[in-house]
């Protein structure tokens, strides 16, 4: 649901985590218009077979937790779901913009910030050719590569769309599945199952180097569900690998709140639901402000 007289969200939340679905549940209940962007459902509480500190539900795997978080969420019709990845977050002036694969932009007054944090390291190659074959989003990046091979480094379930997606155009596709399990892929992608070692090339990403052998491709994705604060939202302050918040859950850019692990330890779904409950309230003040000051 937008907001009829500005197109423009009241809230916007990136990541569809415990903390993002807190921040938008808090955010719809006082009567925000609010979009929720994110399809991964954060891939370490899915492999988590039995959760037995969260109070009032012990024993919940991780599967079943998301899934009622989810389906609480799903009871507001204020909240509009949106599985598009966010390639980047800005001040437009009048309002935060949030640009999407195409050179789509979303509005928005406020933003939630609540993508995770990457556990792993970067691959070897994936810094030095980032932009130059190597990027993090295959359905924004497919015209590029068309009659192309490319591969698709997967670690979340939403990545094996991405490849049947790119797949449509690309020479070739190849599916790096890191997810640990099967997912549905298209007849003309090509599972394998390796542990990816480094991205290697010239001035160029030209391949990829897997435990058992080495494969060439123009366009290299690493689609995993965290990426790093700083390359989504330009200019954000950061402590070490999280995001820098006061109290309430405010970053030191106007109108942009974090929550969850994003912005530290302790790494736990009852803290990242109490963070984005806080970030949510905080956003949505943020954004009643907003809307007041363009009405006086």
């Amino acid at each position: 649901m937008k907001t009829e007289t500005t197109g423009i969200y009241d809230v916007a939340v990136v990541g569809a985590g415990p903390a993002g679905l807190a921040a938008a549940l808090n955010a719809a209940v006082r009567r925000k218009a609010v979009v929720l962007f994110g399809a991964s459902r954060s891939e370490r509480l899915l492999r988590t077979d039995s959760v037995e500190n969260y109070l009032g539900l012990p024993g919940e795997s991780g599967a079943s937790l998301l899934d009622k978080f989810a389906a609480h969420v799903e009871q507001f019709s204020n909240i509009e779901r949106r599985r598009e990845n966010v390639q980047i977050i800005y001040n437009m002036g009048d309002a935060i913009g949030l640009l999407l694969a195409g050179n789509a932009i979303v509005k928005a007054h406020s933003v939630v910030l609540a993508t995770g944090v990457s556990f792993g390291k970067p691959l070897p190659g994936e810094e030095q050719y980032l932009g130059k074959g190597v990027g993090y989003c295959a359905t924004c990046d497919a015209a590029l590569y068309k009659n192309r091979p490319v591969i698709v480094v997967g670690y979340n379930e939403e990545s094996a769309e991405e490849a049947n997606f790119i797949a449509e155009t690309a020479s070739s596709t190849v599916f790096v599945n890191c997810t640990g399990r099967s997912l549905p892929l298209s007849e003309k992608v090509r599972e394998v199952q390796q542990k990816p070692l480094e991205i290697i090339g010239c001035d160029h990403a030209e391949g990829l180097r897997l435990e058992d052998e080495v494969i060439s491709a123009d366009g290299i994705f690493l689609l995993r569900d965290a990426r790093a604060a700083d390359t989504l939202v330009p200019g954000i302050a950061l402590e070490g690998r999280h995001v820098a918040v006061d109290a309430g859950m405010a970053t030191n850019l106007p109108g942009i709140f974090a929550a969850g692990d994003l912005v530290g330890l302790p790494y736990q779904i009852n803290i990242a639901c109490g963070r984005g409950q806080l970030a949510g309230l905080s956003a949505a003040r943020y954004a009643t402000a907003q809307t007041a000051k363009k009405r006086a």
